[in-house]
């Protein structure tokens, strides 16, 4: 029987937690997939190539996967705020960039539930907000008087609304949710230092596996983004296809596989012109790509064909927007837990999934001696 060769890239999404997280949920779930499958995949420790390149192997007895994580996290550290004050630096941000422009509707017309979860953490803080100066007003009539008094009052709601914010926004991971939509606005008005270098580092990498195996027979490249992670996606691989063209490389083995996308909170913003190119480019080839998205998902877009929503009409791409479908692959209980826990359930796509999925399965790709376009 022959082996199948394949290169996993991955590029995760808006996380400052680095490659050995990412790696230790893999391994994780790896060991999971294995008891509930009854499969036998190896994984290999770790092995760090450069600065934004992590590989090792997870092989099984068909296929040979050499698993690569792009790392960008260090630059996502440098946007991470943490305390009050950035959370108000991102509040204000969010109501500048998506609230003043009328964006915010654009999202409600292709997604609710991305349009729900978006707005959920600048609906809470502005809640909090308004009881606190409605508070303020009202105590001015009552006890403006008493300055010693309206002072401490005020001071104490101050405090409480504060630490209302800060407790209930971390524990609902609100302010994750705020800074990423954030985030991709900057990346739309070209505003993150080093990430240009970083995709072309990127570019660099996958270029080199598609120009070394162009020929060889039982091999496929995938190309796979989580998340904002799928953003970055689109301006790599439009740099990859034009470095293929510029020395006439064939990039018949390269395959897409995208998870979670919310590339419209990029391709909708007015300032993406760059962007908005890329997608553009990448939609003249003829590549193979499965798009899986979910409905209990509100970090995505669910089934929504993000080329058309960008004003690209019509595309050679050979792309499929598909389910996860995860209600097929939990128990009724487990399912009904996994849906009140809409953090993991952005993450799902990187679990072992309790029943074996005719659709969607993130370890069956990754091991599965298909081709990803034969994939059923």
């Amino acid at each position: 029987m022959s082996v199948l060769n394949r290169d996993f890239f991955y590029i995760a999404g808006y996380d400052p937690r680095g490659f050995r997280y990412y790696y230790s949920i893999l391994k994780k779930n790896l060991f999971l997939y294995n008891k509930i499958h009854k499969s036998n995949l190896k994984l290999s420790p770790t092995k760090q190539e450069n600065s934004h390149l992590v590989s090792f192997l997870i092989n099984s007895q068909t296929t040979k996967c050499k698993y690569h994580i792009l790392i960008w996290n260090d630059i996502v550290k440098k946007h991470w705020h943490t305390g009050f004050i950035s959370v108000l630096k991102d509040y204000f941000s969010f109501f500048r960039i998506f609230i003043i422009t009328g964006l915010f509707l654009k999202f409600l017309k292709l997604s609710k539930n991305a349009f729900l979860a978006g707005m959920y953490p600048f609906f809470f803080i502005s809640i909090i907000f308004i009881c606190i100066f409605l508070y303020i007003f009202s105590t001015l009539f009552l006890i403006s008087d008493n300055i010693i008094y309206f002072s401490i009052s005020v001071a104490i709601v101050l405090y409480i609304g504060y630490d209302i914010i800060m407790k209930v926004g971390s524990k609902k991971a609100m302010f994750w949710l705020l800074r990423l939509c954030v985030f991709c606005a900057y990346l739309a008005f070209d505003r993150v230092k080093g990430i240009d270098k970083r995709m072309d580092e990127f570019c660099e990498e996958l270029f080199k596996k598609i120009k070394e195996n162009e020929k060889k027979d039982n091999y496929e490249l995938i190309l796979c983004a989580h998340s904002v992670g799928t953003i970055l996606l689109v301006s790599v691989l439009a740099k990859v296809l034009k470095k293929c063209e510029r020395e006439n490389i064939a990039y018949s083995k390269l395959k897409i596989l995208t998870l979670g996308e919310c590339i419209p909170l990029v391709s909708l913003q007015r300032k993406n012109l760059n962007f908005k190119k890329d997608l553009e480019y990448v939609s003249k080839h003829n590549i193979f790509w499965l798009d899986y998205t979910s409905k209990i998902d509100g970090a995505c877009f669910y089934l929504l064909d993000f080329f058309k929503s960008a004003g690209i009409t019509s595309y050679d791409l050979n792309i499929k927007f598909l389910s996860a479908r995860f209600f097929k692959a939990y128990n009724k209980d487990e399912y009904h837990k996994i849906k009140r826990d809409w953090y993991r359930v952005h993450f799902l796509y990187l679990e072992a999934l309790q029943k074996k999925s005719l659709g969607y399965d993130f370890f069956d790709i990754i091991s599965n001696s298909f081709y990803l376009e034969n994939r059923r």
